[in-house]
């Protein structure tokens, strides 16, 4: 086929930059959505682990109590513990978390501190865990 005066193109060729152009877009803004949606998970669970660490050092600080004897005995960690589980219902906590308690009649000057990590199955492609850490003044 012969090429138009000035378009170096030819004939057959119609169209070609529409379905390139279609390509580049699809295999740019895909993994780009994808990352948006992981890092939104991500976040979730991080904002999660947080709020349950957050949780369970308030448990903690303020020593309260209703734990189930027979189970836990009288370990104030215990009632933390399934404060941080409820908080973060949606994911599951590792056995590496850990609970530093007041002891009873505590001073402000010293803290509650907790420390939790999870396990967050994302919903894509990857395996994280997230870590969140909490410290609250003893009494409150």
């Amino acid at each position: 086929m012969r090429c138009r005066w000035g378009s170096g193109r030819v004939r057959g060729d119609r169209g070609a930059q529409a379905v390139e152009f279609a390509l580049l877009w699809v295999f740019a803004l895909v993994p780009l959505i994808l990352g948006m949606i992981e890092f939104g998970a991500v976040m979730y669970s991080q904002i999660t682990i947080t709020q349950s660490a957050r949780e369970a050092a308030r448990h903690l600080a303020l020593n309260l109590t209703g734990h189930d004897e027979a189970a836990c005995g009288s370990d104030a960690t215990c009632d933390a513990k399934a404060v941080a589980s409820d908080a973060a219902a949606p994911l599951t906590l590792d056995g590496t978390s850990t609970y530093t308690a007041c002891p009873v009649g505590a001073i402000q000057t010293t803290a509650a501190t907790v420390t939790i990590s999870a396990s967050a199955l994302l919903p894509l492609l990857f395996h994280v865990t997230v870590t969140g850490k909490a410290s609250m003044p003893c009494g409150g």
